[in-house]
């Protein structure tokens, strides 16, 4: 009798398969740009960047402090996400099928929950608890961000949907 994990894991393997038919190298190119542009280390950037910014009065887009303190929901977001992949040990996607290549350099750490969903979503979570009117925007780019994740094959959709949920919770957090 299947149980409820091994029924997620045969959608995730028909999910991220069915997806990996539609590659085309422009829009892989593009969404590596996107992939990229929420990597651990450009949120770093963002905020030291904003953070310059701010401290020297130079206002080139609205509301910084307000970015700040939704970039601090992405770093709570980021820790608490390391603890829960220590716990899961999910292999992933490129790792796990056979001959499957990711699409993009990936570490070799565990695949539950997607960091990228996860800090996308706290930061979108946290402009919208923040009436920030660059949350709209966000959103789209969080979208996409979360997209890439399973089009370059380094993360399952269940892994996605575990990183979205807790971007909602971290996100949410700010509105306490």
């Amino acid at each position: 009798m299947p149980t409820i994990i091994s029924k997620i894991e045969e959608l995730d393997r028909f999910v991220i398969l069915s997806v990996a038919k539609c590659r085309k190298n422009e829009l892989t190119f593009v969404l590596k740009l996107f992939t990229y542009s929420a990597r651990g280390y450009a949120w770093i950037v963002y905020a030291i960047v904003l953070n310059v910014l701010s401290i020297n009065e130079i206002q080139f887009i609205e509301r910084p402090l307000s970015i700040l303190k939704a970039m601090l929901c992405t770093f709570m977001t980021w820790v608490i996400g390391r603890l829960i992949k220590k716990k899961f040990h999910r292999k992933r996607p490129f790792q796990a099928i056979p001959n499957f290549p990711a699409l993009v350099h990936s570490p070799i750490d565990d695949s539950f929950p997607s960091l990228h969903a996860a800090s996308t979503t706290a930061f979108l979570i946290a402009l919208l608890f923040l009436h920030h009117p660059w949350a709209p925007w966000v959103g789209l780019w969080a979208v996409i961000v979360i997209f890439s994740r399973l089009y370059l094959g380094v993360h399952y959709l269940s892994d996605l949907l575990g990183g979205i949920i807790l971007g909602l919770f971290c996100g949410f957090l700010i509105s306490i």
